[in-house]
């Protein structure tokens, strides 16, 4: 570990790292970013057709997470279904499933030169996500049962869901 800090890299960085290296992440709705913060999604409480909505409150440090050195707290695999390589950007844009549960779902934006994890968006009931794109300054990603999940590129703790056929906008801000 020694190696990690002469490059400034602080215990939360370390464990995002290892944990994206390792293909894992927390098994809960979250937004996990590269410096180590966990951004929990919950409920909103909005009633919409669609049951899934949610809401980044918060953010709290990887390393103040009960047992996250424990498997079992641990969504464990990511089969990408989509890929998306921009060399102008630096960028990789990636999306699919987990391994844990077929009804899982993750969206991933990463640095094309070096694989390093920008952040990673970790759903565990919104199915498993088949396309992803950019727009403009948002990444827009499809789950297989056709819903619309809207992330800003450099802001993703802001997150819109758009249904299938109507427009649902849920728009969520979080405590910086």
């Amino acid at each position: 570990m020694a190696a990690f800090h002469e490059r400034g890299m602080d215990v939360d960085e370390i464990l995002v790292r290892r944990l994206w290296d390792n293909e894992e992440c927390p098994y809960f709705d979250l937004i996990m970013r590269a410096d180590g913060r966990i951004y929990p999604l919950q409920p909103n409480g909005q009633k919409i057709a669609d049951p899934y909505c949610t809401n980044s409150v918060a953010w709290m440090r990887i390393s103040q997470l009960p047992g996250i050195d424990d498997s079992d707290n641990l969504n464990e695999g990511f089969a990408s279904l989509y890929r998306k390589d921009l060399p102008d950007l630096d960028l990789v844009l990636s999306c699919g499933e987990c391994c844990s549960s077929g009804e899982n779902g993750f969206v991933s934006l990463a640095r094309l030169s070096t694989g390093a994890l920008i952040w990673l968006v970790f759903l565990t009931s919104s199915n498993p996500f088949e396309s992803a794109e950019i727009d403009q300054d948002e990444v827009i990603a499809t789950s297989t049962d056709g819903l619309k999940f809207i992330f800003r590129l450099e802001n993703p703790e802001s997150v819109r869901m758009v249904g299938k056929a109507r427009l649902s906008y849920i728009a969520y801000e979080h405590t910086r």
